[in-house]
């Protein structure tokens, strides 16, 4: 992989976070640098962060990470289990 594949601090909701299996790439090195882009995520080598001019705009990251995403995702969306209810009647 080129060099421009870099690990540092990434920006998130409230602050930076650091992650050293994330990488940030400018958009150009990700086109020029696709295919080992795809090869490393795939692997589960990294997780990219994409930028253009400076400001995050997407991340490539694996399958099995984009279904564990989901996963949580469904479960905040879900009602708690034994959460107590009201019945007015």
């Amino acid at each position: 992989m080129g060099k421009s594949l870099r690990p540092e601090a990434t920006r998130g909701i409230g602050g930076p976070v650091t992650d050293p299996g994330t990488r940030t790439m400018n958009a150009t090195s990700v086109r020029q640098e696709w295919r080992d882009v795809v090869e490393r995520v795939y692997h589960g080598d990294h997780r990219v962060i994409v930028e253009r001019s400076g400001i995050p705009v997407a991340a490539i990251v694996s399958v099995a990470d984009l279904n564990r995403l989901l996963e949580i995702a469904a479960r905040l969306a879900s009602p708690v289990v034994g959460e107590h209810t009201t019945n007015a009647g």
